[in-house]
């Protein structure tokens, strides 16, 4: 990690341009399956998930969310004003929600965030089978490296988020990534985590943000994805 962060550092791409962001995102893409999106942190990238659902799917206006989850997992959906929480209790085995009663409050108009808490993994996938017609997102930034069904946590929703603050498997220090199989949707996201530069130079057609991961945070976070298997055995000897 040090001799990628100094490599950035003497390249002189310091800011949200350059070889380690391209190289970090092309890995991170490999290990998921999705279209990946650095961006400066998780709580961004779980905000580019309600942005997600906003775009893609606009009538849906009730967010199925988890009661005890860290506070920017529902500030992410109360930021935008639209959504109104639907709160379900906690599973005291897992810490994650309890999904027992969740046929009481799914309908057309509405979402599931499944948070993935202290990186006990909900199964998706047995989720989609339960409710086909759910969108479903994972604030997965406590999951990098967890699994369900042997898909990469993350993988399986419209949208997912991860984190690479300090306390997360894998650290940039700071740092996050949106991803998803949707294309679509990747092209606006990528479009408004920069402030909605659109293709043409100073042209932004979109209300954007700044949401831009830097090249020493993914020159970090490229030496951490290449020591995963040794980070991973640690943390579980741990």
């Amino acid at each position: 990690s040090l001799d990628y962060a100094h490599d950035a550092l003497r390249s002189g791409w310091i800011s949200s341009k350059g070889e380690y962001i391209v190289k970090a995102t092309k890995v991170l893409e490999r290990i998921t399956g999705c279209y990946v999106q650095l961006v400066s942190n998780g709580t961004a990238a779980t905000h580019l998930l309600a942005k997600a659902l906003k775009y893609k799917h606009p009538h849906i206006n009730k967010i199925i969310v988890p009661n005890n989850v860290y506070v920017a997992a529902w500030n992410c959906f109360m930021y935008e004003g639209d959504y109104e929480l639907i709160p379900i209790d906690c599973d005291l085995l897992t810490w994650n929600m309890l999904l027992d009663n969740l046929d009481e409050v799914v309908d057309e108009d509405t979402a599931l965030l499944a948070v993935h808490n202290l990186g006990n993994i909900i199964n998706i996938p047995a989720l989609q089978r339960r409710f086909p017609d759910l969108v479903i997102m994972e604030d997965a930034c406590e999951a990098f490296l967890g699994e369900y069904e042997d898909s990469p946590a993350g993988s399986a929703a419209f949208c997912s988020s991860y984190s690479f603050f300090g306390n997360k498997n894998i650290t940039a220090g700071e740092g996050g990534a949106f991803i998803t199989k949707d294309k679509d949707t990747y092209e606006y996201i990528n479009n408004i985590h920069s402030q909605g530069l659109s293709d043409e130079q100073y042209i932004h057609n979109n209300l954007g943000y700044n949401y831009r991961m830097t090249n020493i945070h993914a020159a970090i976070l490229l030496g951490q994805l290449d020591r995963l298997d040794e980070i991973s055995a640690k943390k579980r000897e741990i």
